[in-house]
C-alpha cells in the first residue's frame, strides 16, 4: 500500500537510471528530453545533463506528466513550462528557455497544435 506522502513523491520525482547509478529528479526541473539511440539524456533547469539507460519511450508512456510534456519530435520530448516560442520559419520549432532549438516532426504538428489549444 502507498502512503499519500509516497505517492506525492513518485507523481513529483522522476527516477533516472543511469549504468552506475539513480537519479531522483523534480519533474519541474526537466526542461525537456532527448533521445540518443537507447539512451535519454534529460536536460536540466541547472543546466545538467542527466544520461538515462532507458529509451524515451518508457519515459513517455510510463513516467511523465501528459499535461506538462509532449513528444514533439521522435528524438525529443518537452516541458510546456519552459516552452518560451514556436519557431514558423525553416519548418517549425520549439525554443526553449535554455535557448535550444528543438524540431517538431511534421507528423506530430498537427497533435502538438491541438495540445497547445490552436486547434480541435
Amino acid at each position: 500500500m502507498i502512503v499519500k506522502s509516497q505517492e506525492k513523491f513518485i507523481r513529483d520525482y522522476v527516477a533516472i537510471a543511469s549504468v552506475s547509478e539513480i537519479f531522483f529528479i523534480k519533474m519541474n526541473d526537466i526542461i525537456y528530453c532527448k533521445s540518443e539511440g537507447r539512451y535519454t539524456n534529460f536536460y536540466l533547469q541547472n543546466g545538467k545533463v542527466c544520461v538515462s539507460s532507458k529509451n524515451i519511450g518508457d519515459y513517455e508512456n510510463r513516467v511523465l506528466d501528459k499535461t506538462s510534456f509532449f513528444r514533439i519530435h521522435n528524438s525529443y520530448i518537452i516541458n510546456m513550462h519552459y516552452l518560451k516560442r514556436i519557431i514558423k520559419t525553416d519548418g517549425n520549432s520549439c525554443e526553449m528557455n535554455n535557448g535550444a532549438i528543438i524540431p517538431i516532426s511534421k507528423r506530430k504538428l498537427e497533435a502538438f497544435n491541438r495540445f497547445i489549444n490552436l486547434k480541435e
